[in-house]
């Protein structure tokens, strides 16, 4: 058994339990288990929440937390109804928690082992009621993302939409459980629910401490792979948060968001939703004004065509090769 570090005196009566929502990902559970079971500081206790996945994937996961001694940490699989609703097995394994603290990781990632110690050092010295880092991406290689400290930002919304790539990366939320209670997962949104609970933390709760070490992992190869964007998600989103966003921000936002309306080929309305704004708010109006333009949607919808097909090229001459 791993020897727990304490390096804060205020650690020593820490407890923290850790959240996961689970639909069909037993291929990480080793992976995933086996980071909690490393970790320095020890969790008193795992809710691992499924989300409807079927007897095999529960089979297979029942398996892998056979297959690890456990020590003192209590761990708990709970089926339910709301299939693939990951907010909803958040919220579930939030209110289950007698812990002081709550910890979120999604079942495609996985921690280094001083996750938990290095993040409760920091949260626990600050006055904030939740903390949040960057990560360790696994994308044609691997690279640390450092984010940066919400609290240097005039705007929050600024982390998700920067040039450098910031990211404030959901398996990196540690949570005081009594100090945010008022915070839930908006269980209607499929995409964006980490934009929204980041905000709510941040206006609405006791605010964000920042790690500058990134102790999370994700897997942007082959455990990270997006889904079919979820346009009416993510308009859901904006239309709560729109007035706490500034102008920057929002323009970049809408900017991305149009671009995505047209690579992915989106119904009209959820492009006329954002180019709307746009238009309304006077942002960039020649930029907004051609996105408007039928031709120019056609010829952008064919380089992203072209660009796709050049890309598989590649990959499959890359790979032929050797």
């Amino acid at each position: 058994m791993s020897q727990t570090i304490i390096r804060n005196e205020s650690l020593a009566s820490a407890t923290v339990c850790v959240v996961i929502p689970f639909y069909n990902r037993s291929c990480f559970s080793e992976r995933l288990l086996w980071s909690i079971r490393n970790q320095t500081l020890q969790p008193d206790t795992i809710y691992l929440v499924d989300n409807g996945s079927s007897l095999k994937e529960i089979a297979s996961l029942h398996a892998t937390i056979e297959s690890i001694g456990w020590g003192n940490i209590e761990i708990i699989l709970i089926s339910t109804l709301k299939t693939g609703n990951a907010n909803y097995a958040r919220n579930l394994g939030f209110e289950l928690a007698t812990t002081k603290y709550v910890a979120f990781l999604d079942s495609d990632d996985w921690w280094e082992p001083n996750h938990l110690a290095t993040s409760l050092d920091y949260l626990s010295s600050s006055k904030k009621g939740a903390i949040y880092s960057g990560a360790i991406i696994h994308k044609n290689g691997i690279y640390k993302n450092h984010s940066i400290d919400v609290n240097l930002l005039n705007d929050p919304f600024s982390i998700f939409v920067s040039r450098k790539g910031y990211i404030a990366q959901t398996s990196s939320y540690i949570i005081n459980k009594e100090m945010c209670q008022g915070q839930k997962w908006d269980e209607t949104l499929k995409r964006h629910q980490d934009y929204d609970f980041f905000l709510s933390i941040y206006y609405f709760g006791p605010g964000w401490a920042f790690s500058s070490t990134p102790t999370s992992n994700i897997d942007w190869e082959d455990g990270g792979a997006k889904s079919k964007p979820e346009f009416r998600s993510m308009v859901r989103f904006l239309k709560k948060w729109i007035q706490h966003i500034s102008s920057g921000p929002l323009r970049t936002y809408l900017t991305n968001q149009i671009l995505l309306c047209i690579r992915s080929r989106s119904k009209q309305k959820y492009l006329n939703y954002y180019l709307a704004i746009g238009l309304n708010k006077n942002f960039n109006p020649f930029i907004f004004k051609a996105f408007s333009c039928p031709l120019a949607i056609f010829a952008l919808s064919k380089a992203y065509k072209y660009r796709e097909y050049f890309h598989a090229k590649s990959k499959l001459l890359k790979n032929i090769r050797g």
